[in-house]
């Protein structure tokens, strides 16, 4: 990436321990190099990474010698994974004062838009508002992507589009480089990609900082975290050096006046003890989304439970202590619509997802409704709440049984729907004229290899 004379303060945010290094490395090197007032911002703490099952399952393995038989607690790995990531971070070249680990870090996996945004703007209104602001870039067709990674990268997008921040960085990860050329319909204003591969002195630091991540000396604490996890990705890096980033820039940094700062993604169904398991299955699979909501809402009647929690099952207890899932208690007679509600009243700014309790979210069930949210804002700039279920439409393909769609309300309680519905079939015609075309091609080619040649 070229070089400004001009001197930015640039913001790297990094979901987790490596992610500095092996999707925004060769950046961080160019901005150190060319003088830059370059931070780096560790927002989780690594803590669910599944090379901590693995240092444990007494086998051996090609990236350290002897057994695994190093017993870590959550707390080990995270200081492991930290030295690794500051250790990184020197090699790349920044300074140690400009390194910086959350205080209240979130829990890996935990990273939330809402909690990404807010965390965004802390450091904005610390170092001005001018900070170039550098993350992975959330792609909504990239269901292997991690939800922290998405959490970040779609927070920082909407703030750019809210006009909080003048240029952002959002880097494709290099091990989903087949991604790169997906559209950014999700981002306003000019927007370019820019593939860049790292110069021999820049190769040199990139391999230094790898050494950091293969670092094995469990005396010290030092278990090769990053290279047990993802080796393949560092292997990559040291072969071919390169980032992928789309650039996006505005004139001014103006925020436009009324607009949110930080919303929260609410995801609320309504059960009863009938259908009990059956929410349970809903709600794991919304506790696999590749967007992490903010919060959780189950809804039951008191009257089924008159003894409340002790009479709940054991899977339904083990949600509210293991993922925070919220029970809320209600008198006779509520009906569905009463539930969006009392969610609107309690939660006045936020994006609401409605899911019945017999629904199997599909894992991008979240991201495609955010996706939508952040394409249809701009026009429908007044959107309060998001997503209700209703029967009338599949082709979204947003869960994994075909009986919901988007609906979007605004404001003034007008639907939005006839929007998408019109986007939609505008879409679906324009599938059906190219399939069309190719079908007739198609047969065009097979009567010329029919034809004699003369």
């Amino acid at each position: 990436m070229s070089v400004c004379s001009q001197k930015k303060t640039i913001l790297y945010f990094s979901p987790h321990q490596d992610d500095e290094l092996l999707s925004m490395g060769v950046d961080i090197c160019n901005s150190v190099s060319g003088g830059h007032d370059v931070h780096v911002i560790l927002c989780t703490d690594g803590s669910k990474c599944t090379v901590r099952d693995e240092l444990a399952n007494g086998k051996k393995c090609d990236k350290c010698p002897g057994i695994h038989t190093y017993q870590l607690t959550e707390e080990e790995l995270t200081a492991a994974r930290d030295e690794e990531f500051r250790e990184s971070c020197r090699a790349l070249g920044i300074e140690d004062g400009n390194v910086h680990i959350l205080k209240n870090r979130f829990s890996d996996r935990k990273l939330t838009v809402y909690e990404s945004k807010k965390t965004i703007l802390q450091y904005l209104n610390v170092m001005g508002p001018d900070c170039v602001v550098c993350t992975l870039d959330p792609n909504p067709e990239n269901h292997r992507q991690h939800c922290d990674h998405k959490g970040l990268g779609y927070a920082a997008a909407e703030l750019f589009n809210e006009g909080f921040i003048r240029e952002l960085r959002i880097f494709t990860e290099p091990y989903f480089s087949e991604f790169f050329q997906h559209k950014t319909d999700f981002i306003r204003g000019e927007t370019r990609k820019v593939i860049d591969t790292a110069t021999a002195l820049v190769q040199a630091k990139i391999q230094k900082a790898a050494e950091a991540y293969s670092h094995w000396e469990p005396g010290a604490g030092r278990y090769a975290v990053g290279y047990h996890d993802i080796s393949e990705a560092f292997d990559a890096l040291l072969k071919k050096g390169s980032s992928y980033c789309h650039i996006c820039k505005r004139e001014t940094v103006v925020p436009v006046p009324g607009v949110s700062q930080c919303r929260k993604l609410v995801v609320s169904l309504v059960s009863y003890p009938a259908r009990l398991n059956s929410a349970m299955n809903a709600l794991a699979t919304v506790y696999e989304q590749k967007l992490t909501p903010d919060a959780v809402i189950l809804w039951l009647a008191s009257a089924d439970f008159p003894n409340g929690e002790k009479d709940l099952p054991d899977g339904l207890v083990k949600m509210t202590e293991e993922n925070g899932l919220s029970i809320r208690w209600f008198g006779d007679g509520m009906r569905l619509h009463d539930n969006y509600s009392r969610l609107f009243n309690e939660y006045t700014d936020a994006l609401v997802i409605a899911v019945a309790d017999a629904m199997l979210c599909h894992e991008r069930f979240t991201e495609n409704l955010y996706h939508s949210y952040l394409f249809y804002l701009e026009k429908v700039p007044d959107i309060r709440i998001c997503f209700v279920p209703i029967s009338i439409a599949r082709d979204f393909a947003l869960c994994e049984e075909d009986l919901y769609k988007i609906i979007t309300y605004c404001n003034d309680e007008v639907s939005s729907l006839k929007v998408l519905q019109d986007e939609n079939r505008k879409l679906q015609d324009d599938l059906k004229m190219k399939h069309s075309i190719i079908v007739r091609l198609a047969k065009e080619i097979g009567k010329l290899k029919r034809e004699p040649k003369i």
